[in-house]
């Protein structure tokens, strides 16, 4: 009955640790430089805590992409370990020298400069004490990849911009939108004049693609435009294409009769 409320207890306090752990989640776009906190190194702040190392990991590494050593300093004021310039830089080789160790607060920050695509994940930063527990923090980057660019194709796949055609009356125009690139999949939209024709417009829309589909060529379609935009972020700037529908002139025939 003991080892059974022992067991209670602890299954309590485990759910309780995992309720209440919270990783923060930073939004930065590729190209651009992130700043993670290391928020498990507050402690270092107190005045009876001896700090020895400082390693930020990330998950895709078993390795630490970066180590600052303190262990053979004197620490009479811990306020100041980590400005030291006595303590000692590890940046991973495979870095590229684009990881710094930010210090212009109290709180040492990861400085990710510039940012690549491949730096998405999680980043772990763990600080080790001479008479305290480990101390680890995690927090989550998201490197927002904009697309390149947009493509409009016609029904034989083929690229077409500004005016396209001309095309005949009665004709089935199927223009269809893809984005070049970005992470996460860019939402595709059309905009453009659909209140100018009486044509019955068609969208099919799937993950990677946006399509409109005009069944029937009117008249009214003359010198409609569409716009195809993708974007996959209000960090980022929005890419987009137009075209233009040129339709043919009918042309009409008239028969010249004459008096024998």
């Amino acid at each position: 009955m003991h080892y059974k409320s022992v067991f209670c207890i602890f299954l309590i306090h485990l759910i309780n640790l995992f309720e209440n752990t919270h990783t923060e989640e930073i939004l930065v776009v590729e190209g651009q430089v992130a700043l993670l906190p290391c928020t498990s190194a507050s402690k270092s702040l107190e005045p009876t805590v001896k700090t020895t190392l400082l390693r930020w990991f990330h998950n895709n590494f078993y390795k630490p992409v970066y180590t600052l050593d303190v262990r053979h300093i004197n620490q009479p004021s811990p306020s100041h370990i980590w400005s030291d310039s006595r303590a000692r830089h590890f940046p991973s080789p495979d870095s590229e020298g684009r990881l710094y160790l930010e210090l212009s607060s109290e709180i040492p920050s990861l400085r990710i400069d510039p940012v690549y695509s491949d730096d998405n994940g999680s980043y772990t930063c763990q600080v080790e004490f001479k008479f305290n527990r480990t101390e680890s923090s995690t927090i989550d980057l998201r490197v927002i990849v904009p697309p390149k660019g947009v493509v409009i194709r016609d029904q034989k796949d083929r690229k077409v911009e500004g005016v396209i055609g001309p095309f005949n009356l009665g004709e089935t125009l199927i223009i269809t939108c893809e984005s070049l690139g970005g992470d996460p999949q860019p939402l595709l939209s059309w905009t453009g004049a659909f209140d100018n024709s009486s044509s019955n417009y068609h969208v099919n829309t799937t993950n990677t693609t946006s399509s409109i589909i005009i069944p029937y060529l009117q008249r009214s379609d003359q010198w409609t435009h569409f716009t195809c935009t993708a974007t996959n972020s209000n960090l980022t700037a929005p890419k987009s294409a137009t075209v233009t529908i040129e339709i043919n002139r009918k042309l009409k025939c008239y028969r010249n009769y004459s008096s024998e």
